[in-house]
């Protein structure tokens, strides 16, 4: 049995519907900057959702499926560049 204090990982999705343009973030056991970040923008009319998805899926599968559901292309290109946090820290960069 896991541990409550363990966090388990997971990959997280922003996602720009109105460019059609999505990141990938993780795998990572905390997005609380990145959410405060989406309803940030998400309150000034900006069309951006996100989304988490398991760790145990490969990350190749999940640019491909988000991609194929949505509609919307994978770009390396940070979509939020807010000045309170650096995703690279969230992505393990």
């Amino acid at each position: 049995m896991q541990n409550q204090k363990e966090s388990k990982l997971f990959y997280y999705i922003i996602a720009d519907h109105q460019n059609k343009v999505f990141n990938l973030f993780g795998p990572t056991t905390y997005n609380t900057q990145l959410i405060d970040a989406v309803c940030d923008q998400q309150k000034t009319g900006r069309d951006i959702r996100c989304s988490i998805r398991s760790q145990e899926l490969e990350k190749e599968g999940l640019i491909q499926s988000y991609a194929e559901e949505w509609g919307c292309e994978y770009v390396t290109d940070q979509i939020l560049t807010p000045k309170y946090f650096r995703l690279n820290s969230i992505n393990g960069m």
